[in-house]
């Protein structure tokens, strides 16, 4: 993967990470995904985030999804949403993280432009 970053960096190209942390996009987490907002799953997190970081150089930015987090998901046969203030625990614990390594964090707007006046007030 690393030489593949160096490739793409070679011809012009700016690799960026996306990791999506949504709880209806995160079955790609396997086990994890079924450990939302638990010490297990912040652990296993920040360990992506480390070891993403490390193998793109510390981008200039990470994506971390966050898209349609009110949506159920149909692919496990059950819905997990987080909701109000640990929604927002769970970001700025993303944000952190990826700020540890010199990244600008990035999410879709779907939460912006479902509840704009929340992030107002959670500036």
């Amino acid at each position: 993967l690393k030489r593949e970053l160096d490739h793409m960096r070679a011809i012009g190209l700016e690799p960026l990470p996306k990791l999506n942390f949504s709880a209806c996009h995160d079955t790609w987490l396997g086990e994890y995904a079924y450990m939302l907002s638990t010490q297990k799953y912040y652990e296993v997190v920040r360990d992506l985030i480390a070891e993403v970081s490390e193998i793109f150089g510390n981008p200039l930015l990470f994506h971390l999804g966050m898209d349609e987090e009110d949506f159920p998901d149909h692919h496990t046969g059950m819905t997990s949403i987080r909701s109000d203030s640990l929604w927002w625990h769970d970001l700025y614990f993303y944000f952190d993280e990826v700020e540890k390594y010199g990244a600008r964090p990035w999410i879709w707007s779907d939460s912006f432009w479902k509840h704009q006046a929340d992030w107002q007030h959670n500036k």
